[in-house]
Formats: structure tokens, C-alpha cells, sequence
């Protein structure tokens, strides 16, 4: 499925996200307006994050930097799809998949916004 298509039944809300130390930090934008203010969910997505990773993969991740795209629906908020972006010379092309699959499955699984109507047109 393209981004226009993608664009027309979803809100995109992008997580970047870098290990630093030992510790998960997360930096949120969600496009303004088109889903309610919350404050669970992003220590939620840290979380999920930090416990996948084991302590070996967030010792060879440290200074690393990847990205997450959580994709989701506009009418029931769950997050439909979710997209990994690094560059394949970063410590984060080591991870097995696996890894990546287990933190797409914990997302879509717990965690979900609330559209507003203007995210839901």
C-alpha cells in the first residue's frame, strides 16, 4: 500500500527513537489535532521497546538511532501497521528481525489513540 493510500485512512504518528546510555528515550510528534493529548502512551511505547531488546542487543545498540512509524487507523485509532527506519551500516541492521517483528506485535497489540473527528475525515 502506497503513502497516499495510507494518507486517506490513517493517521501517521512518527516515534523517534535512540538508545543513549542504558536508557530508552523517546521523542513523540503526532500530526496536531487528528488524535486526542494523551499521556500513556508514550511511556508505554518505551517500555514495550525496552523490554523486547535484550541486554547484550541494548549494549550494542548504545548511541544508535532508528525510527518508528506507528500507522494508524483513523476510525478505531488501533495502530494498524508499523515501520522501522535505519540505515542498513547502523548496529540496528544486527538485530534479528524477530526482534523488530515481537515490538511490532507488542504495539499493535497495546497501545491505540483516540481520533478526533477532524483524524477521522
Amino acid at each position: 500500500m502506497g503513502q497516499q493510500e495510507h494518507s486517506m485512512k490513517t493517521v501517521i504518528l512518527i516515534s523517534v527513537m535512540w538508545m543513549k546510555k542504558w536508557d530508552l528515550l523517546l521523542i513523540y510528534y503526532s500530526y496536531k489535532g487528528k488524535v486526542e493529548d494523551e499521556d500513556w502512551t508514550a511511556p508505554k511505547r518505551i517500555e514495550i521497546v525496552n523490554d523486547v531488546f535484550s541486554s547484550l542487543e541494548k549494549e550494542r545498540l548504545k548511541g544508535s538511532k532508528f525510527t518508528i512509524l506507528l500507522y494508524i487507523d483513523s476510525n478505531s485509532g488501533q495502530v494498524s501497521e508499523v515501520e522501522f527506519q535505519f540505515s542498513s551500516f547502523w548496529p540496528c541492521a544486527t538485530i534479528p528481525l524477530s526482534v523488530y517483528r515481537k515490538i511490532e506485535t507488542e504495539l499493535k497489540k497495546n497501545i491505540w489513540f483516540t481520533p478526533t473527528a477532524e483524524g477521522k475525515n
